[in-house]
């Protein structure tokens, strides 16, 4: 994938949360690549994450990330790493809610443990940062949250998964209207190829792994998994002033799912 930079984010301040996953990762690459200085948060969240950059030629934009170890379930977690981020930057001007898991069963099989730790990752999670660091935002500043496909389109055994993003995609959209100026959107990603999926389903034999794989493939139009770097690219467009007058809206990034 060819990725032009713009330095669209030149002096902004970005947390990004779930950086250490394929998406996060990608996200917290592309906008240090276009300037911006990054806060990448998760669970065991270091200064490490971002060191094999150097490899790829992008020390400066390696050096313009920090990782940060956080739990954003945890409202007094949050709330410390909200003081961190006055003390250390005084200002925000972008936030990514990615942090999230993916729990898939039948609703009968579905534990109210199941269902507290979605919620709490997927809802409780966006929900906290929102409204910690929302404070530091001005005109201008733009928020957006990882939702899911599942959101919108009935999946068998996704019912407490589904209903956790349905939660992300309806909470981003009042969040628009509560927070403005500040901008709030949503993302709803189809299959993408990173880890998550890989991990949802490695419980099953390779044959299988591969049947599935395959299946959510040839269940879109453009016929292959998406790639980290493209929902990146939207979630940057999202970010930067180009999407200035895009607010309250949900973009859905699948490969035309059919």
């Amino acid at each position: 994938m060819v990725m032009r930079m713009s330095q669209a984010l030149s002096g902004k301040t970005v947390v990004v949360t779930g950086a250490r996953g394929g998406i996060g990762m990608a996200i917290c690459k592309r906008f240090a690549l276009e300037g911006a200085r990054v806060v990448g948060a998760d669970i065991g969240a270091d200064e490490g994450m971002f060191s094999d950059w150097a490899g790829d030629g992008h020390d400066d934009a390696a050096r313009r990330c920090r990782g940060y170890d956080l739990d954003v379930t945890s409202e007094t977690a949050v709330a410390g790493f909200g003081d961190h981020l006055r003390e250390t930057w005084g200002r925000l001007d972008i936030l990514v809610n990615n942090a999230g898991v993916m729990i898939g069963k039948p609703l009968m099989e579905t534990s109210r443990a199941d269902l507290d730790r979605l919620m709490a990752v997927n809802v409780t999670g966006p929900f906290l940062l929102m409204r910690a660091l929302a404070p530091l935002m001005t005109d201008g500043g733009a928020i957006i949250n990882m939702s899911s496909g599942a959101a919108t389109k009935p999946t068998a055994n996704m019912s407490a998964y589904s209903a956790s993003k349905a939660a992300v995609q309806m909470m981003s959209r009042v969040a628009a209207i509560e927070l403005a100026p500040i901008r709030v959107n949503s993302i709803l990603p189809g299959a993408i190829d990173t880890p998550m999926p890989r991990a949802f389903i490695s419980n099953m034999s390779r044959p299988q792994q591969d049947k599935v794989m395959a299946g959510l493939s040839e269940g879109r139009v453009a016929k292959r998994l998406g790639r980290p770097e493209e929902v990146a690219a939207l979630t940057l467009y999202l970010a930067s002033d180009e999407a200035a007058f895009v607010t309250g809206a949900d973009f859905v990034i699948d490969g035309g799912r059919l």
